[in-house]
């Protein structure tokens, strides 16, 4: 599969690259086009109330309102949350 770029899309790409942010062209087109499909699955009320959350979170980080935080504990409750939604018996890995 062949894709054509604008320009300004090219350049963006170019530079994404350079920055060493991936390692070729196709790594910025796969990682944009995985962040379309899973924004797609999300419902768009669902979305946007995310979006609120992430933007009331940075405003707190910005005034200094900063909780400690343990990725264990975060990780823990992301595992237990999962279980819960999905009935997984999943354990993490290494």
């Amino acid at each position: 599969m062949q894709i054509t770029l604008p320009p300004e899309l090219a350049r963006f790409v170019e530079e994404q690259v350079k920055a060493g942010r991936y390692e070729s062209a196709d790594g910025v087109v796969y990682a944009a086009l995985t962040r379309l499909r899973i924004e797609d699955d999300i419902p768009p009320a669902e979305l946007e109330s995310l979006r609120a959350e992430v933007a009331a979170g940075i405003e707190e980080a910005d005034r200094g309102e900063l909780a400690p935080w343990n990725a264990d504990e975060i990780w823990a409750e992301v595992v237990q949350r999962h279980r819960k939604e999905h009935g997984a018996s999943e354990k993490r890995a290494g």
